[in-house]
Order: C-alpha cells, then sequence, then structure tokens
C-alpha cells in the first residue's frame, strides 16, 4: 500500500489479501493510552473482549473526542467519522 491509499481490514502483498475478522469500531487520537493497564482495556472492551459503548463521538474513554471514531454502526455509514 501507498501513503496515499489507505485500507482498514485489509493489506496489500501483490492481490489484495483481505482480513478476515471483524471491526468492532475505530479509534484513534493524539493522546497516549497504556493498552497493558487492564482498567484502560476496560474503557474500551468489556471483560469478554467486546466493543464497549464509548459515546456518541468516542469522548468516554478520555473525556475528549478522538480525531478519529468510526464507531461501524452499519454499512451505509462505514466512512463517517464521529470524532
Amino acid at each position: 500500500m501507498s501513503a496515499s491509499n489507505v485500507g482498514i481490514g485489509s493489506r496489500s502483498n501483490g492481490p489484495v489479501d483481505f482480513w478476515h475478522g471483524q471491526i468492532g469500531f475505530l479509534y484513534f487520537d493524539d493522546e497516549y493510552i497504556d493498552f497493558s493497564q487492564e482498567s484502560n482495556r476496560l474503557k474500551f472492551i468489556d471483560g469478554l473482549g467486546n466493543p464497549r459503548y464509548i459515546g456518541q463521538n468516542g469522548e468516554l474513554p478520555t473525556g475528549s473526542a478522538p480525531l478519529i471514531y468510526m464507531p461501524f454502526k452499519d454499512g451505509n455509514t462505514l466512512g463517517y467519522n464521529a470524532g
């Protein structure tokens, strides 16, 4: 992939190689979050590893909206940035 072509859930090594998994939401911010601490991880996922509700614009884990928060709620809003 070039710097101008970004894929979420896929990578390009010759033919496109899709990742066969699930993405709960995409959260990107320039604030440091130490995910080695369980208390920080549990702000984003529950004890079973399922995504938590983190607010309308992703503000609940840190108190402010991230740069990018894509909740992927349905197929019609896949490119929507709520952050």
